[in-house]
């Protein structure tokens, strides 16, 4: 490394994902914006990891171990290790498109008042190959739409922050096991503008039934970080606050649902409809759930996706 300080720190975080952690620093050093740091921070696991990244023997790239302390933990260390002024964040299991950084710096310089930017992503289904767009949609004063639901498409893999106000808001918080990302993009929306960048340059692996055993921790979660989002919003949006949990529980329903547990989706849809009894797609949700065991099973996933 050199004394000048590069123009973004990008942030590779691994637990046990040796496997991935070469197509994740390869993506990242084919990037048409070469001007760029790389640490990837192991968070306490002892596999080869080290290794792996020693391996590419490029002077912009940097292994960090810190002991076992979570995904938030993990990201503000390598955030902590860095300098640029620009920081951008990638799970070891996703990878990115040769003009991420580019495109993400491009919308920035475009948008001075914005303080994140954010890619479509595509998601890849490990094992099959499917994949399905999560499209970049909201921009400008997000904290509406965030309040509602995470819309940030493609976790933190996806979002580049400017590092003065990921420090402002003291970054990731690190006693949030799930939902962390929401929490974060939510501090910054009350701070900041977004801006997206509509292409999907951001790919995020999928892996077969790793949401559906965490469904009942993510829901709890959100459900707290939704009723401390709405405490500290201000009043003017608390008409929404009964919307959003009920977008917390359709949400586990279908999560549920998709990874065949039909029966047990059922309990998180009546309580959306609890909540929101005029949302229509609830209804259409509960319909389908009925009848599903006269569904055969990838059928039913078909018309449940639409």
């Amino acid at each position: 490394m050199t004394d000048r300080t590069p123009a973004i720190a990008v942030i590779i975080i691994c637990y046990n994902g040796e496997e991935y952690v070469t197509q994740a620093v390869t993506t990242v050093l084919r990037q048409t914006l070469t001007d760029f740091e790389l640490v990837v921070v192991e968070d306490g696991s002892h596999g080869g990891t080290e290794s792996v990244v020693s391996a590419f023997n490029d002077p912009r790239v940097r292994y960090v171990w810190r002991p076992n302390g979570g995904t938030s933990a993990a990201r503000n260390t390598g955030a902590a290790a860095t300098t640029a002024p620009l920081i951008a964040f990638l799970d070891c299991d996703d990878w990115w498109d040769p003009r991420k950084l580019e495109a993400q710096v491009e919308a920035l310089r475009a948008s001075p008042e914005a303080g994140v930017v954010y890619s479509a992503a595509m998601m890849v289904t490990e094992g099959t190959g499917r994949t399905a767009i999560d499209p970049a949609l909201i921009v400008g004063d997000v904290l509406p739409q965030l309040l509602m639901r995470n819309c940030v498409p493609g976790s933190s893999s996806s979002v580049m922050v400017r590092r003065d106000v990921f420090e402002r808001i003291g970054g990731f918080d690190e006693s949030m096991k799930y939902a962390e990302d929401w929490d974060c993009w939510l501090r910054l929306a009350q701070v900041t503008q977004f801006v997206r960048v509509e292409r999907p340059d951001v790919f995020i692996n999928v892996r077969p039934g790793s949401l559906g055993r965490q469904t009942e921790n993510l829901r709890l979660a959100a459900h707290g970080l939704v009723n401390r989002a709405f405490h500290t919003a201000g009043p003017q949006y608390r008409p929404l606050k009964r919307v959003a949990h009920a977008d917390v529980e359709f949400g586990a329903s279908v999560d549920l649902a998709h990874h065949g547990k039909r029966r047990m989706a059922l309990v998180p849809l009546l309580r959306a409809i609890r909540y929101d009894p005029l949302r229509a797609k609830f209804w259409k949700r509960l319909t389908l759930l009925v009848i599903s065991k006269f569904v055969p099973s990838q059928r039913y996933r078909t018309i449940t996706a639409k």
